[in-house]
């Protein structure tokens, strides 16, 4: 009997593993069917959430296909794990980040041609930007604009002089207004604001300054127009609340929405919180003068997919590419959430975006320049470097020429 019950147990045992095996073998095939392709976003302030209603399309449009997604902070870690990745040639399949990020990746090799098939899908003039030796590299999907917003509620000035900007501002100070909002708390705010002036100050009339920088034919030190750049933040941060060292960039928008400050030198990812939280308000936008009086909106292509050269999943990431830039929808979508300009054909302005009558305007008189040019020569990584410098500047730790000479010592990393 116990004989009986032993080999009784023995058959439930294995017919149990046989279970278990089969379920594993079905999994198996479970996952042999599904296309795993993964993703490294870098996400800029207002772009988190978009991977969701990526997500939520594939469902529809690629069921088979599952998006494994890594999203970081674009600024802190998006180019340390490029970097990584292809120091280990762990490429992931498809990358999302700007159109500056092409221009660097593009010439290591790494990324692959964008098919000729969907390139008229895209708005023609945000070619450029990914293009590198007559090749295009990179998607650019939705761009932001930068400049000074400002509240119409408390003035409406479109396009001052750097005289009557000044003028602007003790005129606010008479009445107990805060000309600016700003944060000084994080470097990413100083090193965006100066690339803002850098543009139009240097990169305007001499698109490859940063080049020549490298090449010691240009230096920050001496330059009466660098420097000028700098001490526009010793003037904003001279106009702006005594706090702004403690203070972030959530606080400054929240205030800035409540109406405690006129102006604010940012790009339209603020608009995201801006048009939520300030409803009754009414923005406008222009760029922050620069000393020849013939200042430009600065425009940024945001969001831009590039390919892994070294991928398994080719043509299917061209099918998912070729489509996703068919789907004016879903562009629209990404455009008014994210507070963006969508770089797709046929998809109409945000009308939700309250600068954006403006940013037409500029447009219109072609009084638009791409930020692509300085930062694809100027790295985020140094200028954040630099930004930090400044930031013991403005705090009255180190000299101004201390910064400009930091600059200068380590113009080798500009690139990296």
């Amino acid at each position: 009997m116990k004989r009986w019950l032993a080999n009784l147990f023995i058959v439930i045992l294995l017919l149990s593993l046989t279970g278990c095996i089969s379920y594993k073998e079905n999994n198996k095939e479970t996952e042999r069917d599904t296309i795993v392709i993964s993703v490294l976003a870098g996400q800029s302030t207002s772009d988190a959430g978009v991977e969701d209603m990526v997500d939520e399309w594939m469902e529809k449009n690629f069921p088979q296909v599952y998006l494994e997604w890594e999203c970081v902070d674009w600024g802190d870690q998006f180019n340390t794990q490029m970097k990584s990745r292809i120091a280990a040639g762990e490429i992931p399949d498809i990358m999302i980040g700007k159109a500056q990020d092409v221009q660097i990746y593009a010439r290591t090799g790494n990324l692959a041609k964008i098919s000729d098939a969907y390139l008229g899908k895209i708005k023609k003039d945000a070619l450029k930007e990914v293009t590198v030796n007559g090749a295009v590299y990179g998607i650019p999907y939705n761009a932001w604009y930068q400049g000074v917003i400002y509240n119409k509620d408390i003035f409406e000035k479109n396009k001052p002089t750097r005289e009557e900007l000044e003028d602007i501002v003790a005129s606010l100070e008479k009445k107990g207004i805060v000309p600016f909002a700003s944060h000084f708390q994080e470097s990413w705010e100083a090193a965006n604001m100066t690339m803002q002036y850098m543009m139009n100050e240097i990169f305007g009339k001499i698109p490859d300054w940063g080049d020549q920088f490298r090449k010691g034919n240009q230096n920050y030190e001496g330059n009466a127009e660098v420097r000028n750049c700098f001490k526009n933040n010793q003037f904003i941060l001279n106009h702006t609340w005594e706090d702004a060292f403690q203070i972030d960039q959530f606080e400054c928008d929240s205030r800035f929405v409540r109406g405690e400050a006129a102006m604010y030198l940012t790009g339209s990812w603020s608009m995201q919180f801006s048009s939520q939280y300030g409803k009754d308000i009414d923005f406008g936008i222009f760029p922050f003068p620069n000393q020849t009086g013939d200042a430009k909106l600065i425009k940024e292509t945001n969001m831009t997919f590039m390919k892994s050269a070294k991928t398994e999943q080719e043509d299917t990431i061209d099918q998912i590419f070729n489509r996703l830039l068919s789907d004016q929808k879903l562009a629209q979508e990404i455009a008014d959430f994210t507070q963006t300009s969508s770089l797709i054909e046929g998809v109409t302005d945000n009308s939700q975006n309250k600068i954006q009558s403006d940013i037409q305007s500029y447009e219109a008189k072609n009084e638009v320049i791409d930020v692509t040019t300085g930062n694809e020569q100027l790295t985020w990584t140094f200028q954040k470097k630099v930004a930090e410098q400044q930031l013991l500047w403005l705090d009255k730790k180190i000299s101004l020429k201390d910064v400009l000479k930091y600059a200068d010592d380590h113009r080798e990393q500009s690139c990296e």
